[in-house]
């Protein structure tokens, strides 16, 4: 039990560490610290599938039980796995963009949102609201939104895993806020 209280507070390259040496109570610290968020995440980039997110998630852990040699030392790890998670959405994305060329089936209604008047906005609609128009952009806006806003990362950590300059990081998280916003002014209380 002491153990096991040790591993909650070291680092998670030390946990990785401990996998590579084939400590499964490592394994399951890890796993326990990021599985909820790289959930979350793949949830809001594959457009609220549960059953892809899921997977994505458990395909994603067992990578790291397979390959824990693949992580480099030299990296952070929170930055290493959201930097694969990355990879499996754009892989996910090119596979999508090749189902769609095939079914050309009706698309989805874009849901209307109508003025409130003087009434509190429901939450709930304004995360509908946002989810549908995350769907809008283009994968490489969505994802620094998504890892800036949800993850909380900073633009550092961004630019590492989308392997691109800070400056681009910026530049998208500014283009995609000016469009959110243009987008979703209803939702402003400030506006009459």
């Amino acid at each position: 039990m002491r153990f096991l209280q040790n591993l909650g507070k070291k680092t998670d390259e030390e946990l990785l560490q401990l996998i590579r040496d084939g400590n499964k109570e490592a394994f399951s610290e890890l796993y326990s610290r990021y599985s909820i968020k790289l959930y979350n995440f793949f949830l809001r980039m594959l457009d609220k599938d549960h059953g892809k997110a899921e997977d994505f998630t458990h395909d994603l852990f067992l990578k790291i039980i397979e390959n824990p040699n693949l992580f480099d030392m030299n990296r952070r790890f929170d930055t290493w796995v959201f930097h694969i998670a990355y990879n499996i959405c754009k892989n996910e994305y090119r596979k999508m963009a090749v189902r769609n060329e095939y079914q050309q089936g009706p698309g989805k209604d874009v849901p209307v949102i109508t003025e409130a008047g003087n009434d509190r906005w429901d939450v709930l609609k304004f995360s509908e609201a946002l989810d549908h128009h995350l769907k809008s952009l283009d994968e490489k806006h969505k994802m620094v939104f998504l890892l800036r806003y949800q993850q909380e990362m900073p633009i550092r950590e961004i630019a590492e895993i989308l392997d691109c300059p800070e400056g681009t990081v910026k530049s998208r998280l500014f283009t995609t806020i000016k469009k959110l916003s243009e987008k979703l002014c209803v939702f402003d209380p400030q506006i009459n």
